[in-house]
C-alpha cells in the first residue's frame, strides 16, 4: 500500500490534506460553542485529515457578543453550477488570542498527538511586534506551526457602511504587498522556533505574487499556501437597474466586492501560482496548495504541479467533513493504481511539460492532427463556420473543413453544441500547412 504521508517544513503529517482555517459561522456567539468546534475537528481527523488549523488569531481581549454582520458570498461552480451565499460577521469571526489558546489546549486533548496543529494569526494593524507576540503565545500554547494570514479578510467592505482603504495592512492588503510582508514574516520567524508560513492571496497577481513568495523566503518562512480565492462582485440583474441577484443581497439591495469561488474555474489560477512558485523557487520553500481544492483529483493536480500538501475550505463547506475521507481514499487508490510508493514519486512531475513557448511552437509544427466533421452528428447550425475560422464552411447544411487551412486550434471542437467535430490524423503536419502559404495572406 502506498505511503500517503508527507512532510511540510520538517513536520510529518499522516496525509497531505486537511481542512483550511475556518471560523465559526454562528457569528452571534463569540467564537462559537467550543465543544461543537472540537467535534468538527475530530470528524476531520476521523476521515483522515493530516493536520488541523485554528481560526485566525487576533490580538486583544475577547470580543463582546456580536450584533453586527457583513454579507460574505460564495459562488458554486463545477458540477453543481449553483450560486450560493452566507452571512458572517466582521473580523471578530476570528478568535482572540485567549480563545485560541484555550481552543488549542482542548484540541490537544481531543486529537491524536501525531496530528500537527497549525495556528493562523492576523493583526488588523499590521504590526510586526504584535505578530511576534502572538506567535510566542501560540507556540507556548502548543501550536506546532504558524501561518500568517495574508489572504483574509477578502471583502473590501469589511465594516457596515465603510470600505476598507488602501492603507489597511491585513488580509488581502497585506498579502498583496511584499514591502509589508517582509518585516512581519521576519519578526514572526525570529520570535519562535516552530516553522512559520504565509498564506498568499491571488490579489497580488503575477508577477507580484512571486515577489511576495521571494520576500517570504528571504524573511525565513518555511512554507506558503497558494492561494486563496480571488475577489469578485456578485451577479447583477440587468433588467432591474443593476440590483444584486443573489438571495439576501437582493432583499437588502446590497452588493459587494468580495470572495468568489468554489472549484473548477478557481483551480486554474490556483494551479498557476502553485506551478510558478515551484518553478521559480525549486527546493527553497514548501508549497501548501489551496483555492478551490475539493476532490482527490484536485489534490493530485496540485501535487503534480509542485505542492507538498493541500488544504480545503470548499470541500468541507460544500460536501462536509466526509469529503476529506473521499480525498484520502482517492489519493491512496490513485497511488496504488499508478505504482507510486510515496508523494515524492509524483510531486512536480507535471512541471516537466511546462515549456518555453518557442519550444512548444517548434513541437506544434510537427503535429499531424486537425479537425473533421462527423456529418451524421452535424445539425447544420453553422456556429463553427460563423466564427473567425477560415477553414470551416457550410455545404448542403453540413459543416466541412478545408484541411490545408486548418490551424489545429480546436476552437470548432469547443463551440460545436453537438460534439460533431473531433481531431483526426492529417496527411500534412501543421508546419507543412503553414509553409504552403495557405495559413496567412
Amino acid at each position: 500500500m502506498a505511503d500517503i504521508s508527507t512532510t511540510v517544513a520538517g513536520i510529518k503529517m499522516r496525509s497531505p490534506i486537511g481542512a483550511a482555517s475556518l471560523a465559526p459561522l454562528n457569528w452571534w456567539y463569540p467564537a462559537g460553542p467550543m465543544e461543537k468546534i472540537l467535534d468538527w475537528h475530530k470528524r476531520c481527523i476521523d476521515y483522515g485529515a493530516g493536520f488541523v488549523y485554528t481560526p485566525s488569531t487576533l490580538p486583544g481581549e475577547e470580543p463582546e457578543p456580536i450584533r453586527q454582520f457583513k454579507i460574505g458570498q460564495y459562488v458554486g461552480y463545477g458540477e453543481r453550477k449553483r450560486h450560493g451565499y452566507y452571512l458572517c460577521c466582521p473580523e471578530e469571526v476570528n478568535q482572540a488570542i485567549g480563545t485560541n489558546l484555550r481552543f488549542i489546549e482542548a484540541l490537544k486533548k481531543a486529537i491524536p498527538p501525531e496530528i500537527p496543529i497549525i495556528a493562523s494569526l492576523i493583526d488588523p494593524k499590521g504590526s510586526p511586534e504584535v505578530y511576534a507576540d502572538l506567535a510566542k503565545q501560540l507556540e507556548s500554547g502548543g501550536a506546532d506551526m504558524l501561518e500568517i494570514n495574508g489572504g483574509c479578510p477578502l471583502s473590501l467592505m469589511e465594516k457596515p457602511g465603510e470600505a476598507v482603504t488602501m492603507e489597511e495592512k491585513y488580509g488581502v492588503m497585506l498579502g498583496a504587498s511584499a514591502s509589508l510582508v517582509g518585516p512581519i514574516v521576519k519578526a514572526t520567524v525570529e520570535a519562535v522556533k516552530i516553522p512559520v508560513g504565509f498564506k498568499l492571496t491571488p490579489q497580488a497577481g503575477f508577477p507580484g505574487l512571486m515577489g511576495v513568495v521571494e520576500t517570504c523566503i528571504d524573511a525565513g518562512a518555511k512554507f506558503v499556501q497558494t492561494t486563496h480565492y480571488p475577489l469578485a462582485v456578485g451577479p447583477i440583474d440587468i433588467h432591474n437597474g443593476g440590483k444584486p441577484l443573489w438571495p439576501i443581497l437582493k432583499e437588502v439591495e446590497t452588493n459587494q466586492l468580495t470572495v468568489a469561488g468554489a472549484s473548477d474555474p478557481i483551480r486554474v489560477p490556483s494551479n498557476f501560482y502553485t506551478a510558478c512558485t515551484a518553478m521559480f523557487f525549486p527546493g527553497k520553500i514548501d508549497i501548501w496548495a489551496g483555492g478551490g481544492l475539493i476532490t482527490g483529483e484536485h489534490l493530485v493536480e496540485s501535487i503534480m504541479l509542485g505542492a507538498i500538501a493541500g488544504e480545503t475550505a470548499s470541500g468541507v463547506m460544500f460536501r462536509g467533513t466526509r469529503q476529506l475521507g473521499k480525498i484520502v481514499s482517492f489519493l491512496s487508490k490513485f497511488m496504488d493504481d499508478h505504482g507510486y510508493k510515496s508523494i515524492d514519486d509524483f510531486r512536480g512531475i507535471a512541471l516537466n511539460y511546462i515549456k518555453p513557448i518557442g519550444q512548444a511552437i517548434n513541437e506544434a509544427r510537427k503535429v499531424r492532427l486537425g479537425s473533421e466533421v462527423d456529418a451524421s452528428k452535424c445539425t447544420g447550425c453553422g456556429i463553427c463556420a460563423d466564427g473567425i475560422c477560415p477553414a470551416i464552411y457550410m455545404e448542403h447544411e453540413v459543416a466541412h473543413v478545408d484541411q490545408d487551412n486548418c490551424a489545429s486550434c480546436g476552437l470548432c471542437l469547443l463551440v460545436c453544441p453537438e460534439e460533431a467535430i473531433h481531431f483526426v490524423p492529417y496527411k500534412r503536419s501543421l508546419g507543412e500547412r503553414i509553409d504552403m502559404g495557405k495559413m496567412y495572406y
